[in-house]
């Protein structure tokens, strides 16, 4: 009965949300990236309305730093964002596909990266850690994730699950991402 107890508890915490059992973020590793891809084109059309979302920045001392501050900044924000905003897929808000906008009340994927990473750049993250990639998802077809480099391995954070997760640990087919040097340069995965 022990052992069933511990196995449970194991089984728990390893889908509980990625943290090791004192609070720290599991283990991560950067994201092979490949060479320079087009970007989506609801991003580029996205970049013509909100320029100052897709300037490019001067590059910080690196990856950012994840602490447990900050590791639950990650949590606490992925969270808020995913629990405030209605998900509705751009053909029932807009009309069309592939409308990437900063969410009021209702978005979908895309538009939740983007406020999750609005929200993390407002909370003094470096922009240049905070990247949106593009997935294929089984039986769903494509999907935005924020996805955040540290000096820990690269997270992220989902639309589709309350916790912040390696990225290898989350089940997608990787695409593509943005290149940390330039938002508007999108680079393809070798995931």
């Amino acid at each position: 009965m022990r052992a069933l107890l511990c196995f449970c508890a194991l089984a728990l915490l390893a889908t509980a949300g990625c943290a090791t059992t004192d609070g720290s973020p599991a283990a991560s590793r950067p994201m092979p990236t490949g060479p320079a891809t087009l970007p989506p084109k609801g991003f580029v059309d996205f970049c013509k309305r909100h320029p100052g979302e897709c300037i490019e920045v001067a590059m910080s001392e690196g990856p950012a730093m994840l602490d447990e501050s900050r590791w639950r900044q990650l949590a606490e924000v992925n969270d808020r964002v995913n629990r405030t905003f209605r998900y509705v897929a751009d053909a029932g808000a807009f009309g069309r596909s592939d409308y990437w906008t900063l969410p009021t009340v209702e978005g979908d994927c895309e538009d939740l990266a983007l406020e999750k990473r609005r929200r993390l750049i407002a909370l003094g993250w470096p922009p240049e850690a905070l990247l949106i990639a593009l997935a294929k998802v089984p039986r769903l077809g494509g999907h935005a994730v924020l996805v955040v480099v540290t000096d820990k391995g690269d997270y992220v954070l989902d639309s589709r699950d309350g916790a912040v997760r390696p990225w290898d640990e989350v089940p997608y087919r990787w695409m593509r991402r943005q290149s940390p040097d330039n938002p508007r340069v999108w680079l393809r995965l070798q995931a």
